[in-house]
């Protein structure tokens, strides 16, 4: 009894009970995210057309893509960076929802237990100062977090694809095929 009253009267002094507890178990530290490159694969739908190609955006605003399939423009392109999507696209990212997110949202696995066939697949790899990360995301997945839909949005933004994927090409004139800039 005489333990309980001490242990009582130490805890009654205490400001507030929250500081026996902290650090006990401890949450994984968020890092500073500043990314080095993204890269966007989509992969082609097993009956449908859906565009199989590949972007990937550089922290300083380059441009590199690659299209294979169901696309404009076929072949490796190099271009710059849609500045205010390249600044949604960096809100987006410092958000670090990617960090916590799974690796695979595909069927049959824990986070995609209903789906719909026929979907085409986004594949993200992310190059961070902090982290790397690989997301494999099949498009008919429901169990997906909806805001892995919008980063992969948000680089296709960035990287101004539209004018590859489906021909826009006005957009960025000065893009030539395997690299070379006019």
């Amino acid at each position: 009894m005489a333990l309980l009253v001490a242990l009582a009267g130490g805890l009654s002094g205490c400001s507030t009970l929250s500081h026996w507890w902290d650090g006990l178990f401890p949450l994984p530290p968020q890092p500073e995210l500043d990314f080095t490159r993204v890269m966007l694969r989509r992969t082609g739908c097993l009956r449908s057309r859906c565009p199989r190609y590949e972007v990937v955006v550089h922290g300083d605003g380059r441009v590199w893509y690659d299209g294979w399939h169901d696309v404009a423009v076929h072949g490796r392109h190099v271009g710059r960076a849609n500045p205010p999507a390249m600044t949604k696209l960096r809100i987006l990212l410092a958000r670090n929802e990617l960090y916590w997110m799974a690796g695979r949202y595909t069927p049959m696995r824990d986070h995609c237990r209903h789906w719909a066939p026929d979907g085409s697949m986004a594949i993200i790899e992310l190059r961070s100062t902090a982290f790397d990360k690989h997301i494999v995301h099949y498009s008919g997945c429901y169990g997906a977090p909806p805001l892995l839909a919008e980063i992969e949005n948000a680089i296709d933004a960035a990287a101004g694809d539209g004018r590859w994927v489906r021909g826009n090409l006005g957009a960025d004139a000065g893009v030539k095929a395997d690299g070379n800039s006019s």
